[in-house]
């Protein structure tokens, strides 16, 4: 497996996520709020972002426009209001979002697959 692209607007949380990804695979953290783009090619993208306002979407749309290549999997994990999030991850070209509380293992290869 190559690099995960973890983009978090709280990054410990996002720290805490990568770690329990444990040794699966190389895990990149990106602070959605960081002005320098990521860099290198990442095989999946998940982003982790508690508050979607209106800015916080452009900032994935420009991040993930920059990194993401036309058959890398992302799954957009969801906080708060379901039906706004599934459409917010539908805008953002999402393959899939995280409604359901599946476990990281079976989520990362699940999503790896598509």
């Amino acid at each position: 497996m190559g690099e995960l692209l973890l983009i978090t607007d709280d990054c410990r949380r996002g720290e805490r996520l990568a770690r329990d990804l444990g040794p699966f695979r190389s895990c990149r953290l990106h602070d959605l709020y960081d002005d320098v783009p990521p860099t290198g090619s990442p095989e999946l993208i998940i982003t982790d972002v508690s508050t979607l306002t209106s800015p916080a979407i452009e900032r994935l749309q420009r991040v993930l426009g920059l990194v993401r290549g036309p058959d890398v999997p992302f799954l957009f994990l969801t906080h708060g209001n379901a039906p706004r999030a599934a459409m917010q991850a539908q805008i953002l070209g999402a393959n899939g979002s995280d409604l359901t509380g599946w476990l990281w293992a079976g989520l990362i290869e699940r999503i790896s697959q598509d």
